[in-house]
């Protein structure tokens, strides 16, 4: 977006522990002898909302919200529902977030494209199953992620959310 907008950070990490991201890195930093680390922290929804409303009314020339989390859809329905419900009515911006295929559906996509949702962008990678596998430690089909792309060409794009796509050459 060309517009002003607000970069906020509403989860810490990621599900995935792939070679090339910094999430690896902190996740086998700090694992401590855990064998199964905190991959994924997640601010409330209250306290999220709370600082975008702090902000946007502080500085009244934002016009876009921008979460820099990891995996904006990883969280759970019914934590999206009630963020979706909360800033529809208090916030009301346009915003944009970051997503990993597999955790795309209709349900989400539909309910966050009611609040607001402008942009989206995807993790792909990699069109090649060995390399995502072999190289990148993703271990996500391509079948999936085509699949998960199609929910967003059929509900996203025709509701004009513009949607980008990251690969590493």
């Amino acid at each position: 977006f060309d517009e002003p907008a607000y970069f906020v950070l509403a989860t810490r990490g990621c599900p995935f522990v792939c070679t090339y991201c910094y999430n690896n890195y902190f996740v086998n930093t700090y694992n401590n002898g855990v064998d199964r680390p905190r991959k994924l922290r997640y601010r409330s929804v209250d306290s999220v909302l709370d600082e975008i409303k702090q902000r946007t009314q502080r500085y009244p020339f934002l016009k876009h919200v921008s979460f820099s989390d990891d995996d904006f859809f990883a969280r759970k329905l019914p934590d999206l529902e009630y963020f979706a419900k909360r800033y529809k009515a208090e916030v009301g911006l346009t915003w944009g977030c970051s997503a990993i295929p597999a955790s795309i559906s209709q349900e989400k996509l539909e309910l966050l494209i009611d609040c607001g949702m402008a942009t989206v962008q995807i993790g792909i990678q990699s069109g090649s199953d060995r390399l995502n596998r072999e190289i990148y430690k993703r271990f996500l089909p391509m079948r999936k992620v085509q699949e998960h792309l199609r929910i967003l060409e059929t509900f996203a794009i025709p509701k004009g959310v513009r949607v980008t796509a990251d690969f590493i050459i």
